[in-house]
């Protein structure tokens, strides 16, 4: 993990790639009917399995510097497992970044449900806010404006210092444009720009 904060990816991943799958085959190992010749250890005579937890922290861990290192589709493949797992340390986190790359390559429709799994977990979590402004990005990009406009005031409601506001207020303004609401996308735009001087 320190490797992974440190901004070193390629070093985090030298070190969690064995780590993580050491605790994968010693996962098999113990659902597997000869799991009692391998008492101690792991199939291979290996250490241990990591405890739950901490085994998604590494995984989780590696998806991250995965996505550093522009490996998306691997850190995909382990967000997608670990925000299906239950209650788990980072399970919401997960759910997140899923949703967050879902979006950031068109895909709304699979956006949508982690995005509001992580927001139904953590209605004030540390990205809430962020969670919400993709939602209200991935409900315009369905054409589901009514969905959008309900997500976009909750977020100008409840964080609206956050980062997160001034792009949705211009996604949800241009689809008013496209839909030749021009009042309302004229509103939102006056909101971004903010208070004239006189």
């Amino acid at each position: 993990r320190a490797a992974s904060l440190s901004g070193n990816p390629k070093d985090a991943v030298a070190i969690l790639e064995p780590l993580v799958g050491s605790t994968l085959e010693g996962s098999k190992a113990a659902s597997s009917p000869k799991a009692g010749s391998a008492v101690g250890g792991s199939a291979k005579g290996g250490a241990p399995p990591l405890p739950p937890a901490l085994a998604q922290a590494a995984r989780y861990d590696l998806a991250l510097a995965y996505r550093s290192l522009g490996r998306s589709a691997q850190a995909d493949a382990i967000l997608e497992k670990l925000a299906k797992e239950q209650a788990g340390p980072v399970t919401t986190d997960a759910q997140f970044l899923v949703g967050q790359s879902h979006l950031d390559a068109g895909r709304y429709a699979d956006a949508v449900a982690p995005l509001e799994q992580y927001l139904a977990a953590n209605p004030r979590g540390d990205v809430a806010d962020f969670a919400m402004a993709h939602l209200v990005m991935a409900r315009v990009g369905l054409g589901q404006a009514d969905a959008a406009w309900k997500m976009l005031a909750t977020l100008a409601e409840q964080f609206p210092k956050s980062k997160s506001l001034p792009p949705a207020r211009l996604r949800a303004a241009e689809a008013a444009l496209s839909a030749h609401q021009a009042e309302r996308a004229a509103e939102q735009f006056r909101l971004v720009a903010g208070p004239t001087k006189a």
